[in-house]
């Protein structure tokens, strides 16, 4: 685990994930760190958690990727897993 130099007591990296709080939020792949899709108590985004993850981008020198929607991928509205809304 490690801390960074600002954010020490709610941010740190534990290999390659980015945790703020107790919630992994992206991940380190090569030279990009990736958003991961997070929810805590019905909430998927937060103003910290956004500050979190751009200080590890730029202290990482990494280049952030926001996460895919299923909409990337071909899917329609209501469609799970390449399945149609029943």
């Amino acid at each position: 685990m490690t801390r960074f130099a600002k954010h020490t007591q709610n941010l740190k990296r534990e290999g390659n994930f980015i945790i703020s709080y107790s919630t992994k939020v992206a991940e380190i792949i090569g030279s990009e760190l990736h958003k991961l899709d997070w929810n805590v108590d019905g909430k998927t985004s937060s103003p910290t958690t956004t500050r979190h993850i751009n200080y590890a981008a730029r202290e990482l020198k990494l280049t952030i990727i926001e996460p895919k929607l299923a909409t990337d991928y071909g899917c329609e509205y209501g469609d799970i897993n390449g399945y149609p809304n029943l």
